[in-house]
């Protein structure tokens, strides 16, 4: 018997017990008393139901510490939800479920030889888009909803799911490999499924002694390729199992009631040679628990990520909650816990601990301490090298974050980071909001007290990035690192996406901080110019930078951005006419970074004070803040920039990524000035 699945399985044994609460409500925010709220606590877990109030409220308690699925459906809608990643004693009360109206899918499945397929189940659905939610149709036989069969012709419908809406959708046959299509729009009629026979993997689970087998053990395995699908089969009285799987590198581990194979162990699997029978020995489970603090204050430490391995693989992965505190099922035996990190946190010393575990039984492990990452200071200073210079703005490049911080009186900026780089510097940009100035800065740990920052003139570069035929390449990736910094797509110094003909620039090139251009093509091919170092003041031209097999992509640079024709969700109204000619700044995010990109934004409203400039947000997701002075919208970036800045005619005058430039955004201030 095989199932399919979505969501992360990793950490599918954790306990610990949370409450998940929030609302059923439909696409114009009525509630739904009617509907029917389902919970899917990790892959194997069995789904629990709640009945929600009149006004859709809905409460799931006894939650247990894991990627848990909730979703609900009602009359007439479709399903909807959202995945949710608990910790212990996490307590996440604020879910919005919204259903809409109810359409299907249709189409037919055939094998690999193009003919009709007769039984084979449609046993998960995933709505992707802004709320992502598996929905386990074969869970859900056992509730009185209709688990989709393919017919004696391979016809097969979906109910049930949200209008204009796309999902991805999982079949299975005892007979054949699961197959997968991601991307279908809901309202199909004449989807196609080819399934194939796969290799067939064929195996035991047996008793740690190798003597006793194994019965009802879930074998998952687990694809380490994106998107990461699981298959499920089941051992039976002797412990066999079979499953069918198509080509392709996997993890796989057994776990049955109160017992758990050691560790996730790999696969490989190829068409071109059959599988040895898998051998797995099932162990007995023990349960451990600790707690992360704070080593200054005692505090709990909420978020801290932790690893277990378990005779030499990767068991499970866990976050602290609200008290600082973790538990999970491990085999008996030997077994190692790893912290890893702690947002806010330096890391610890001596991360590994070794413990051993007893079938039955449950243990504490010591407490985990952890130095909090200290408060970071700069002084600001002028071209002199003596005088403070307050109200200068400071950009973090790595880690790289959202938001400008300002110097106070005497050119003081605080500096804080949830996470420090590999190699424990901070890197930094600092612009004067009134001139040209600017500097770059790199922090230790022993610059707590405060380092000292010189402004010097900003220069500028500008070149061309071209095919090998001398072809100008526009909408390509193009920025600057330090000359011994890998390439990568977060180009460190600055970004942005270059103009008609390959044409780029820059113009807050900072002197005495020699670098370099790299382009990036679409398939991740890369491109450097020679090393630059403008004078203050300066400007450098860098000639050519060549993609050989570089192609062009999207770009808007000189034309309009009709963010304005946008559905606004929260904010003040935005006036749609074309009559409304002011400048604008156009950030585009996904709904994880809203929040810090609203905050970013509301500090850098202020620094500007500009009420000629239009600044709006754009979010790719589910988002709606209750107040804001600054317009929210949703939608999708139109190509691989994050932000637009935008002329009085609304056509784009630079596409970057994050926070712009002090000088472009001068430059529009110039421009708008009475």
């Amino acid at each position: 018997m095989m199932s399919a699945g979505f969501m992360s399985v990793v950490s599918f044994l954790c306990l610990g017990m949370g409450v998940i609460a929030g609302r059923v409500t439909d696409s114009a925010g009525q509630p739904i008393a009617n509907a029917r709220v389902f919970m899917e606590p990790g892959i194997v877990g069995a789904l629990r139901e709640a009945i929600p109030a009149a006004d859709g409220a809905f409460r799931f308690d006894d939650v247990p510490a894991d990627g848990v699925g909730v979703f609900a459906i009602a009359p007439g809608h479709g399903f909807g939800g959202t995945h949710l990643n608990v910790a212990v004693a996490d307590e996440i009360l604020n879910v919005a479920i919204v259903l809409r109206p109810a359409d299907s899918i249709a189409g037919r499945i055939t094998n690999h030889k193009g003919a009709p397929l007769e039984g084979a189940r449609i046993t998960r659905v995933a709505v992707l888009g802004d709320s992502k939610v598996g929905i386990p149709l074969a869970k859900l036989a056992a509730f009185g909803f209709e688990e989709p069969v393919s017919n004696n012709r391979g016809q097969f419908s979906i109910p049930n799911l949200p209008r204009g809406a796309k999902v991805a959708i999982k079949a299975g046959h005892p007979q054949y490999a699961q197959e997968a299509i991601s991307e279908v729009g809901v309202g199909e009629s004449n989807l196609r499924i080819a399934m194939d026979p796969g290799i067939l993997v064929t195996g035991n689970a047996l008793s740690r002694d190798g003597k006793s087998p194994v019965t009802g053990a879930s074998i998952l395995f687990r694809s380490t390729q994106p998107p990461h699908d699981t298959i499920i089969a089941t051992s039976d009285y002797q412990g066999a199992f079979m499953v069918r799987l198509k080509p392709g590198e996997y993890l796989y581990q057994a776990a049955g009631i109160g017992r758990l194979s050691p560790g996730w162990e790999r696969l490989d699997i190829t068409a071109a040679r059959e599988v040895s029978p898998l051998r797995l020995t099932v162990a007995a489970t023990g349960v451990v628990h600790g707690v992360v603090r704070d080593a200054v204050s005692g505090a709990p430490v909420q978020g801290a990520r932790l690893e277990i391995e378990s005779n030499g693989s990767k068991a499970a992965i866990l976050r602290t909650g609200p008290t600082g505190a973790f538990r999970t099922t491990v085999a008996e035996g030997e077994n190692l816990i790893r912290l890893e990190s702690a947002p806010g946190y330096l890391p610890p010393t001596d991360p590994a601990t070794r413990f051993r575990v007893v079938g039955g039984a449950e243990m504490e492990l010591p407490g985990m301490w952890l130095r909090p990452i200290p408060s970071y200071m700069i002084y600001v200073l002028d071209e002199d090298g003596d005088t403070p210079r307050p109200g200068a703005v400071v950009t973090l490049l790595r880690p790289r974050q959202f938001g400008w911080r300002v110097a106070d009186a005497m050119g003081l900026v605080e500096i804080r980071v949830a996470n420090l780089p590999e190699d424990r510097r901070i890197i930094g940009m600092v612009e004067d909001p009134r001139e040209p100035l600017g500097a770059l800065f790199a922090l230790h740990l022993n610059d707590v007290h405060g380092a000292r920052v010189q402004l010097l003139r900003l220069g500028s570069v500008r070149g061309r990035v071209v095919n090998a035929r001398g072809r100008g390449l526009e909408g390509l990736l193009v920025g600057g690192i330090f000359p011994g910094e890998l390439i990568d797509h977060d180009l460190l110094l600055w970004q942005r996406l270059t103009e008609k003909d390959g044409l780029f620039s820059w113009d807050a090139i900072v002197p005495g901080a020699p670098q370099r251009c790299v382009a990036i093509a679409n398939d991740n091919t890369s491109a450097e110019s020679m090393i630059l170092n403008p004078a203050p003041g300066g400007a450098q031209d860098v000639g050519n930078v060549v993609l050989r097999d570089g192609k062009s992509a999207s770009t808007l640079t000189g034309k309009p951005l009709r963010w304005r024709d946008l559905p606004q969700i929260s904010g003040p109204p935005v006036d749609r006419r074309a009559s409304d000619n002011r400048p604008a700044m156009v950030i585009y995010c996904d709904e994880e970074q809203a929040e810090i990109v609203m905050e970013g934004l509301d500090v850098m409203a202020k620094i500007l004070s500009n009420p000629n400039l239009q600044i709006a947000v754009v979010v790719n997701g589910h988002f709606a803040p209750q107040e804001t002075i600054i317009p929210v919208f949703n939608g999708v970036p139109p190509n691989a920039a994050t932000t637009f800045l935008l002329d009085a005619s609304g056509r784009v005058l630079l596409e970057t990524i994050g926070m712009p430039p002090l000088t472009s955004l001068r430059k529009i201030q110039s421009e708008t000035a009475p």
